[in-house]
């Protein structure tokens, strides 16, 4: 829990991405909360461990290399077409695990998206001038993706910031959304045109000075962009509630293509 003090009714709620520990998540709720000055707390997102990815990922692209294995091999004789089933059959096993797998994982984001908007909810229900941002970093945005949802009486009291999202938030789920993409992040600038739903349609573009892709996925990196430091500032200052109208969602300046470039 963070020995800060809101200032203005306001709560942040961070959410990390994958393969993230928990020192690191802290590390970035203090770096958000030296920016704002408001308390950061934080939602860890432990779904996603670098065992897990790995198990899943050997389940699967193995399970296809034996698969394509068995089905390219000549039929010489009984015995290879004996051995070619018994290595197709594994294979399938393989993917059939991988698959249930990454099943499970879908379940533990669901659970984690629940407790997180517990949370929100919890912190908003007290009081009906607080307010909550909640900050997601990669795949903490799939997290967030889920968790609006259920915190849709309270829209009108959350902003919603998403820096390097595996998944870009749209604005009807919150009263304020900006989600920022990095040029050169494969998470936000490719994985997350797949994922995003249809609705998503304006984002910020952030210019990146570093030509490693991890580094520019990261989430301090992010951070320490203008943009983002005055996105926060701005999200997180005294708002009015606007509870008989739709207060308008935050938009950047963009150009013709609909994307806001900032340094």
């Amino acid at each position: 829990m963070s020995s800060i003090q809101s200032t203005n009714n306001t709560q942040i709620f961070y959410t990390n991405g994958i393969i993230t520990s928990k020192k690191e998540a802290k590390k970035c709720c203090k770096t958000i909360e030296d920016i704002t000055g408001q308390p950061v707390s934080l939602h860890y997102n432990d779904t996603t461990s670098s065992e897990r990815v790995i198990d899943i990922s050997v389940k699967l692209v193995g399970g296809t290399i034996l698969l394509a294995i068995a089905v390219s091999n000549e039929k010489e004789s009984d015995e290879k077409v004996l051995l070619d089933t018994a290595i197709g059959l594994g294979g399938a096993m393989l993917i059939g695990s991988g698959l249930y797998d990454l099943a499970q994982l879908q379940n533990d984001k669901n659970e984690s998206a629940e407790k997180l908007a517990n949370r929100v909810t919890r912190y908003l229900e007290v009081d009906s001038t607080r307010k909550a941002t909640l900050v997601f970093h990669s795949q903490g945005a799939d997290i967030g993706l889920r968790a609006l949802p259920l915190l849709r009486s309270f829209k009108d009291r959350i902003a919603v910031i998403t820096i390097g999202g595996m998944v870009s938030i749209p604005n009807k789920l919150a009263n304020r959304v900006c989600n920022f993409k990095m040029n050169g992040d494969p998470v936000s600038s490719v994985v997350a045109n797949i994922l995003s739903p249809s609705d998503v349609k304006k984002i910020c573009q952030l210019n990146n000075d570093s030509w490693n892709p991890i580094g520019s996925h990261d989430a301090t990196y992010y951070l320490t962009k203008k943009h983002v430091q005055n996105t926060l500032l701005e999200f997180t200052s005294k708002q009015e509630t606007f509870p008989d109208r739709k207060r308008p969602a935050y938009q950047p300046k963009l150009n013709k293509y609909g994307v806001c470039y900032k340094g």
